[in-house]
């Protein structure tokens, strides 16, 4: 039910987008508890991203949830989603930007009907 959204100024390799996503599917398990089974990403490489006038690889990531994840949660994530990045893309900490959209079920569809019934 997670979505997880990352964009990358800098291109990856298919073998980085592999990896990255083995760490976010693990992530979340992990962190929130939600199923590899029912986690999408998009991971995507060379992308028009800017962060302020200096140069230099940034990523976004935007991690979307059916329900609540508590604040601890989120900063468990933030820090391992980074540490992930870090380590496979080789993009700085301090050039990762993370973001959390919370739905309710009748936001979120899945398998021709929402959550919500």
């Amino acid at each position: 039910m997670p979505f997880i959204d990352c964009r990358f100024s800098k291109n990856l390799s298919n073998e980085q987008k592999t990896r990255l996503n083995s760490g976010l599917l693990k992530i979340m398990d992990d962190c929130a508890g939600k199923s590899e089974r029912f986690v999408m990403t998009d991971i995507a490489g060379g992308e028009s991203l800017f962060m302020g006038a200096k140069k230099g690889d940034c990523t976004f990531c935007d991690v979307r949830l059916l329900g609540k994840i508590t604040k601890e949660q989120k900063g468990s994530i933030t820090g391992r989603i980074t540490s992930l990045v870090t380590e496979i893309a080789e993009i700085p900490a301090e050039r990762v930007y993370i973001t959390f959209a919370e739905y309710d079920g009748d936001s979120w569809g899945w398998n021709s009907k929402t959550f919500g019934g």
